[in-house]
């Protein structure tokens, strides 16, 4: 099968995007359309590319608009919510990661249809292990990018206080897929990072 993938950032230019795909694309070039959120610049792209190639497209939820915001006191929040309600009624289906969020879409977003899809690995990958870690790093590993309220400063005050209280994080390390260059050079100015992405 073809893939087509692009950023999340280009969705914020969809009318270039939409050109793009109108210049490039016929029926018969694709069987479904997958469109991945929170980013709504995405779900008018995703829904004017399944019309173009005569096919169902699917929206999959990592986030939701109101999500930290269950009440709807913020402007933006309304906004987006209303976008994506309005937006999904043509989807064939939704997936999402998790059942709260599965219910949230059933139940607040009026959607029909919510497959759960769990963020995991498969345990064939795993190869011969019998659980016990040998290795000289703790990683952790973090994907996605930083939106909305959430924020990297966090992180960076428990590490603070960590150091602070005198344990030893030479052994601990992060591995970060997806950020922007903005917020990777707000790890790089922390002293714990700036070791690391030397």
């Amino acid at each position: 099968w073809r893939f087509l993938g692009y950023p999340h950032n280009w969705c914020l230019k969809s009318r270039i995007l939409r050109r793009h795909i109108a210049k490039r694309f016929k029926r018969g070039d694709a069987d479904l359309v997958i469109v991945s959120v929170p980013q709504p610049g995405s779900l008018p792209v995703a829904r004017f590319a399944a019309k173009r190639l005569g096919v169902p497209w699917v929206v999959d939820f990592r986030d939701i608009p109101d999500e930290l915001d269950l009440n709807h006191e913020e402007a933006i929040t309304r906004r987006e919510f209303a976008f994506t309600v309005g937006q999904c009624k043509e989807a064939a289906f939704a997936v999402t990661v998790s059942k709260p969020l599965k219910l949230a879409l059933l139940e607040r977003y009026g959607l029909k249809d919510v497959q759960i899809v769990y963020n995991g690995y498969e345990g064939s990958y795993r190869g011969n292990s019998d659980g016990v870690l040998r290795t000289k790093n703790f990683n952790i590993l973090y994907t996605g990018v930083f939106v909305g309220g959430r924020d990297p400063e966090l992180l960076l005050c428990a590490l603070d206080n960590l150091i602070e209280q005198g344990f030893d994080l030479n052994g601990v390390r992060f591995v970060f897929v997806g950020i922007s260059s903005e917020t990777a050079k707000r790890f790089e100015r922390h002293n714990f990072f700036c070791q690391q992405f030397k």
